[in-house]
């Protein structure tokens, strides 16, 4: 896979040139940045969570409750330090207003609409047509065909765990 994401990136740079130009995606630096911005302070916190820890064993204290906590924040911290954003805030208000404009072609595409349906709903609509056998033969599909957005312009920003670049299919890892 990671020789097909190298070759792709010399086809795929352009668009998202335009897509950073258009503030619509991050730039990779203000990703990286937004990256460790926001892993810093929950990271942070767990790592006073382990020196409190450290001490609260020397002094035969109950910890249990603390580090369970403290490895959930350690958790959060991971996660936002290894999964960069993938949209801006107007990236998210476009993609959001693409799906209400095109609702009806995620419902029921034609063939010509068929890559834009897959691109706003995930491969899973393409249950009941031709290439149906896609969707269970990709990788990235979870069997829904929502990225986790219900419809809002804010709630989906966080689509870093479906594997796509927004769309929610997850099969091309963009």
């Amino acid at each position: 896979m990671s020789t097909l994401r190298r070759r792709a990136t010399g086809w795929t740079a352009p668009l998202r040139a335009r897509l950073e130009s258009q503030d619509l995606v991050p730039a990779s630096t203000a990703a990286h940045l937004a990256q460790v911005a926001g892993a810093l302070p929950p990271l942070a916190v767990a790592l006073f969570g382990a020196a409190k820890i450290a001490v609260g064993l020397t002094r035969d204290c109950p910890v249990g409750y603390l580090a369970v906590m403290t490895l959930i924040l350690a958790a959060v911290g991971l996660y936002l330090l290894f999964n960069a954003p993938r949209r801006t805030w107007a990236g998210d208000r476009a993609l959001a207003g693409a799906r209400r404009r095109l609702a009806r072609v995620v419902r029921a595409p034609t063939n010509e609409e068929l890559p834009m349906a897959v691109a706003l709903g995930g491969t899973a609509v393409l249950v009941g047509t031709l290439y149906a056998d896609y969707h269970g033969v990709n990788p990235g599909a979870s069997g829904s065909s929502d990225s986790g957005s219900d419809g809002d312009d804010r709630d989906d920003r966080d689509d870093r765990d479906d594997g796509g670049g927004g769309g929610g299919c997850g099969g091309c890892g963009g």
